[in-house]
């Protein structure tokens, strides 16, 4: 592989005082080479590997305080969820710009914002730094006993797919992938539905799961809110109303093909603020990872993420 920037880009990086938080597991080979790559070829970059669950908030955190303004998360939707709650918890993210390397299972916050699925390639767009601005929202709900807050980039989800996050299998998921959510999906179809209670901007409607997203993607290149701006001011909602193992099936086939807004049954919102509770324990998941339980409050900060685009 290439050197992938040059003493221009080296100097410009140097400048903006720039780390890259890794997941040292993700990415496989390719991903591993690519770090070893910047390590031997990048002066002045800051590499710093998470080890265990939360590490990628810490270190952001860590980085942020010290005066860091780009700060570059390695890995898949997970690790750009903890970078970004780090960078958050320093005077708002004030003055930092968040990059990604996309290395993870599924990359659907990268693919939202045009970058790479190259490492290499990736890498040239941190150098570059164009950057623009974008929503970022918050959710709070039940955790641990308590009340917590916690910000994604891309998408949550309260009920199915949040059930299938609960399941899968961490160490399957490593031989096998993407498939291994399918095979949580598939068993969680089969279980008992729970009712939501949704309010949108005043607006009241009952389904059996939901998505919230800030930008269009789903689960790679599915366009699930295919009118969706990461800039609006807004994130969009989409509500499914029933809950049967044949509907939750229909309702897939349905964004696979990108005709599930035509679907009576499934209701796209796109509002400023959201509440989402049950009678019965519902899970809530952020940008692919459990966070907690229903109730839960979504709101969002307009333009609040600098993140830097291809």
């Amino acid at each position: 592989m290439p050197n992938p920037v040059g003493s221009w880009h080296n100097f410009a990086l140097i400048m903006h005082k720039t780390c890259l938080i890794f997941n040292p597991t993700a990415g496989g080979t390719r991903g591993r080479k690519f770090i070893e790559t910047l390590k031997g070829g990048v002066g002045g970059v800051t590499l710093a590997a998470t080890e265990t669950v939360g590490d990628g908030e810490k270190l952001a955190a860590r980085y942020a305080r010290a005066g860091f303004t780009t700060i570059v998360a390695g890995g898949g939707d997970g690790t750009i969820n903890e970078v970004i709650n780090g960078v958050m918890s320093v005077n708002a993210g004030a003055g930092v710009r968040l990059g990604v390397l996309p290395f993870g299972t599924q990359n659907v916050f990268a693919t939202e914002m045009g970058v790479s699925a190259k490492p290499d390639e990736a890498w040239s767009a941190v150098t570059r730094g164009r950057t623009r601005r974008i929503d970022l929202p918050r959710a709070s709900c039940q955790r641990d006993g308590g009340r917590a807050q916690r910000f994604f980039v891309q998408l949550a989800g309260a009920g199915f797919d949040a059930r299938a996050v609960e399941e899968v299998d961490l160490e399957r998921k490593k031989l096998i992938g993407p498939l291994e959510y399918i095979i949580a999906g598939l068993k969680v179809a089969a279980e008992p539905a729970p009712l939501l209670q949704i309010e949108a901007d005043g607006a009241r409607l009952e389904g059996r799961f939901a998505l919230i997203g800030n930008g269009r993607f789903y689960g790679g290149r599915f366009a699930l809110f295919p009118n969706a701006a990461n800039d609006d001011g807004k994130f969009d909602v989409c509500v499914f109303q029933r809950g049967g193992y044949l509907d939750f099936l229909r309702y897939f086939q349905g964004i696979l093909r990108g005709v599930h807004p035509e679907f009576e049954d499934v209701k796209l919102l796109s509002v400023e603020r959201l509440r989402i509770s049950s009678e019965t324990r519902v899970p809530l998941e952020v940008d692919g990872e459990f966070f907690g339980v229903l109730p839960c409050e979504f709101d969002l900060l307009p333009r609040a993420l600098e993140v830097i685009v291809a």
